[in-house]
């Protein structure tokens, strides 16, 4: 029997909520990649740049718990999307992402040795600050989605969730 607080079954047929199990499915689908994208892949990028003179900011374990609170929070936002906790579980981890990419910006150098004492330096500051755009319009989007929920917390569901 579905739980009193779970919106598809508070909605009934009103709204073409997937069930509580579903969403937590889609969930941890969502989360495994995404801990591979935020975790993983920084990970084992930043080791092998270390190599080349690249340095992150921040410790790599502390890169990874970020990248286990940004992909969790993802598929947090995933699960929660029927509720009113959607917009505000998708603004702090659009936040993370910000403060993220934020703390690479100054150390996103690429110093190479090309050989008799000969350094090049690559930076790549200003493709971080491009990328930024992306979790600052998500931001900005589930900002408006939680002024819309405080309103009319019906009125996405139509769209999000047809009848």
């Amino acid at each position: 029997m579905p739980a009193a607080t779970d919106p598809a079954a508070v909605l009934g047929a009103r709204y073409r909520i997937p069930s509580l199990g579903r969403r937590l499915l889609g969930g941890a689908l969502r989360f495994v990649p995404l801990l591979v994208l935020w975790v993983g892949v920084p990970y084992y990028a930043f080791r092998a740049a270390g190599q080349y003179g690249v340095h992150s900011p921040i410790s790599l374990p502390a890169l990874g718990t970020i990248g286990l609170f940004v992909a969790f929070l993802s598929a947090a936002s995933y699960v929660l999307k029927p509720t009113r906790l959607y917009g505000p579980v998708s603004f702090v981890g659009s936040l993370l992402v910000i403060g993220y990419l934020l703390s690479i910006v100054p150390s996103a150098t690429l110093t190479l040795t090309v050989g008799n004492g000969v350094n090049v330096s690559l930076g790549y500051g200003t493709l971080v600050l491009f990328l930024l755009a992306a979790p600052i319009l998500s931001a900005l989007s589930a900002l408006v989605t939680a002024a819309e929920d405080a309103v009319d917390p019906l009125e996405r569901l139509s769209v999000d969730f047809p009848p």
